[in-house]
């Protein structure tokens, strides 16, 4: 087995992150514009990267999955996760490895009604939501 050192892991995380958050934010614009509705380009930046990072210590690894993250905290706000339906799930661990089922897990098995409350939930920072949720998981996988 390979093991990494903590730098040396810490090194790939870098550049990896370093690639991807240019993905992330066209991803953003295109999909989640009215999220982002007011808010210079360091601002968006530091949100996408937030949601990066907080997607990483789901244990989500692949850019399909982190950027679904980026999706959901886009529109429900900076501590949808903290919401107790959330949270159990994004603690469980993910199944064979498939992030993109562990996302659409949370459609699955998240009520309804702790969507409504984890959207609603008043942010501060001016975080800005879509005036509806999404339906289906496919809103933040594309």
């Amino acid at each position: 087995m390979l093991a990494l050192r903590s730098t040396q892991s810490d090194l790939l995380h870098e550049s990896w992150a370093e690639r991807i958050v240019p993905v992330a934010l066209g991803y953003a614009r295109r999909c989640h514009a009215q999220a982002l509705t007011g808010l210079d380009e360091h601002e968006r930046e530091h949100r996408v990267t937030v949601a990066l990072e907080r997607g990483w210590a789901y244990g989500l690894r692949s850019d399909r999955a982190r950027i679904a993250f980026v999706g959901l905290m886009l529109e429900l706000g900076p501590d949808f996760d903290r919401h107790p339906a959330f949270a159990e799930r994004l603690c469980e661990p993910i199944v064979d490895g498939d992030e993109d089922r562990f996302i659409r897990r949370l459609w699955d098995e998240v009520s309804d009604e702790a969507w409504i409350e984890a959207w609603s939930t008043p942010h501060g920072d001016g975080w800005t939501r879509r005036e509806s949720l999404p339906t289906t998981a496919m809103g933040f996988i594309s």
